[in-house]
């Protein structure tokens, strides 16, 4: 009796315990399947299948994934597209309108290929629009981050309903293409252009935004609003011709199509082990980044705007930036300043006029201009089958032209890029730039010779304010003469042709300045023309009472 009392009690402790290991292994098998929903779906959500608050799909690779996120310390909720390791950087934002302000809101993928954002039961924020549906649909995140909408059964890998990558954000992938799509149906053209957050809490859109202008020319634009903000210059076969970095490099080569369907420029990794990103920042700085897995973070490789001279059109029609001269603005040649008052000022918005101007004679002719940004384009026109000789002669041809240059400067060079009215936003590049023809009209030989000693008497008055006499003199004078004295003279002839008769000397004093030491006034602008304007006139400090010490130099080299 006592031995069936123990065996019966040994069998009831098996089969407890038995019980308990089910028990765990049931637990422990919810427990996976659970988190395999909510970490890792795979990469595809198909017909009537749903993302909700923590759940995921990741692109092949691990690189992306797609799920409902909150950027910086915001507490609203996004669907977006980020690095699924690299620092989590969000790339695209889909409700960037319409943000969730709980965890309530789910993504649905509809039997007919829509995609859709809902709030609670049945409020819908955000949908992917699509001009027709299709059957077996499933939505695939890619490894280029490319979020698309396809048919299950299509064989043909880029026929997609809809994708991501036509609706970029404020980041451009490599892939994505920044440009036109032409089409008679405004359902099928695109429009690939990138707008910053308006801050990194708050993806709605911002004041920046990156957009290729197709008037005349293709270039593209950073706009601020409505105001062009700074500009890359059209593309010139190798590569953007206002941004040297966007030639061939070791990290990504940059290619631009244009046909009659599409017009865009893009970039592709050289190695697909390297995470790049370009993304417009909320206070429109462009900037290009890598990930460095050393450091485990995204690290600055690139900014597009380099300096004050990449602000567009900061020197005005024909002039021209140099960010190493002190008054960073100059005329480019056969040009002079429209207002040398405000010239003098810094204030370099008026721009320059031609010397001479333009008689739509055949005997203008064209100064080529070295290492400088080529000039805004929008006014343009181009023509792929004509070379440098023909573009040259098709311009003179036509007197509204106002420069010209190849279109593709790979090889020897081909095309034509004509320029029509003024030329803005011009700055020096170095050896990297693009040469281009400017017309200057032709004269007879007494108004070129004015015009020239013009331009001689303002270059030297500019040299001389900003410390550059010495580069204006030949090396033999310097080095048989005093320089001390060379200044002092050039001083002196500058006073001779100050814009207002009342402040130049008088032949006695001239003498007087030249047969002592007196100190010297500092010469004004100069000018060329007999305009008496006694209201500014001042006796006190003019030519004549040369032993004032207002506005006066106390060594002989330019200050």
């Amino acid at each position: 009796m006592k031995v069936s009392i123990i065996a019966l009690k040994l069998k009831v402790l098996v089969n407890m315990a038995m019980m308990k290991k089910c028990f765990m292994l049931v637990l422990f098998c919810c427990f996976l399947c659970s988190f395999i929903v909510t970490s890792s779906a795979g990469d595809t959500l198909r017909a009537n299948q749903t993302i909700e608050n923590n759940e995921t799909i990741v692109s092949a690779g691990d690189e992306f994934e797609l799920g409902f996120f909150s950027p910086g310390s915001s507490k609203n909720r996004y669907l977006s597209i980020r690095y699924k390791k690299a620092g989590q950087a969000i790339v695209w934002v889909a409700n960037r309108d319409a943000p969730l302000t709980d965890v309530s809101g789910t993504l649905v993928l509809s039997s007919e290929g829509t995609l859709k954002i809902s709030k609670g039961t049945n409020s819908t924020i955000w949908s992917s629009n699509s001009s027709y549906s299709i059957k077996n649909p499933v939505a695939q995140l890619l490894k280029t981050g490319n979020l698309v909408i396809r048919a299950g059964d299509d064989p043909d890998a880029g026929n997609y309903l809809w994708q991501s990558f036509d609706f970029p954000d404020n980041t451009l992938l490599p892939g994505m293409k920044l440009g036109k799509k032409i089409a008679k149906n405004s359902s099928t053209a695109r429009d690939w252009s990138c707008r910053s957050w308006k801050s990194s809490d708050d993806p709605s859109p911002g004041n920046f935004q990156v957009d290729l202008d197709i008037s005349g020319y293709p270039q593209i634009f950073l706009l601020n609003g409505s105001v062009r903000y700074f500009r890359t210059g059209p593309w010139n076969g190798v590569r953007l011709s206002g941004v040297p970095t966007s030639g061939p490099n070791d990290v990504f080569v940059s290619q631009f199509v244009l046909n009659e369907h599409e017009i865009y420029y893009k970039y592709e990794l050289v190695s697909s082990s390297m995470l790049t990103r370009a993304i417009i920042e909320p206070d429109g700085r462009v900037i290009r980044y890598t990930w460095t897995d050393q450091s485990n973070v995204w690290e600055q490789y690139i900014f597009l705007q380099a300096d004050y001279c990449d602000v567009y059109a900061h020197c005005g029609a024909y002039g021209s930036c140099n960010i190493d001269k002190p008054s960073r603005c100059e005329c480019l040649e056969g040009y002079q300043p429209k207002n040398l008052t405000s010239w003098s000022r810094l204030n370099f918005t008026e721009g320059c006029v031609p010397v001479t101007k333009f008689n739509c004679s055949t005997r203008d002719n064209f100064v080529k201009q070295l290492n400088k940004k080529l000039p805004d384009t929008r006014t343009s026109q181009y023509n792929f089958s004509l070379d440098l000789k023909a573009c040259q002669k098709k311009c003179r041809e036509d007197c509204s032209c106002t420069a010209y240059a190849n279109t593709d400067i790979s090889g020897k060079g081909s095309g034509c890029l004509l320029w029509f009215g003024d030329l803005i936003d011009i700055r020096d590049q170095g050896q990297s730039a693009q040469d281009f023809y400017v017309r200057f009209a032709a004269s007879g030989s007494g108004t070129n010779s004015r015009s020239r000693a013009r331009r001689i008497a303002l270059m030297t008055w500019k040299s001389y304010n900003e410390d550059r006499l010495s580069e204006l003199i030949d090396a033999s004078i310097l080095e048989s003469s005093d320089q001390d004295e060379v200044f002092r003279v050039i001083a002196i002839g500058l006073l001779c042709v100050q814009q207002y008769p009342e402040d130049r000397p008088t032949m006695s004093s001239v003498m007087k300045m030249l047969t002592s030491n007196i100190t010297l006034p500092r010469p004004k602008q100069p000018g060329f023309f007999t305009e008496r304007k006694l209201e500014e006139a001042d006796t006190s400090h003019s030519m004549l009472c040369l032993s004032s010490s207002n506005h006066s130099i106390t060594t002989l080299a330019p200050r």
